[in-house]
């Protein structure tokens, strides 16, 4: 009886810690001559080579609080260098947080947007 109630606990903990329903994953790509220090837009130059990608992994999190998502965002240089990374809580859902990062593409980069 006791290992029942243990391994129901378990479970039950499990389920609470780990309910993630998708993935969404946003890929932005920059091009230009040579890397800038510009947060908006890390290139600058005539659009001859990729120079920074910027990677977006949104965790819809399915939580009794409401619509909230982990988000992690991840920039590398041309040489495949991590130069940024930050994780935040937005208590919003995927989908808006997608709407607003195809909303802010300049025009020498290109998003693709995939689920997991």
């Amino acid at each position: 009886m006791k290992r029942i109630f243990i391994i129901l606990a378990c479970i039950f903990a499990a389920n609470c810690v780990f309910q993630v329903s998708a993935k969404e994953i946003t890929e932005k790509v920059y091009y230009g001559e040579k890397a800038n220090d510009s947060p908006i837009n890390p290139c600058k130059g005539k659009l001859i080579k990729e120079c920074y990608r910027e990677k977006t992994i949104i965790d819809d999190l399915d939580d009794s609080v409401g619509a909230n998502s982990v988000v992690t965002v991840i920039g590398t240089n041309a040489d495949n260098v991590i130069v940024y990374k930050h994780t935040y809580t937005v208590p919003e859902p995927a989908e808006s947080i997608i709407q607003k990062i195809l909303i802010d593409v300049p025009a020498n980069a290109e998003v693709t947007v995939t689920t997991e």
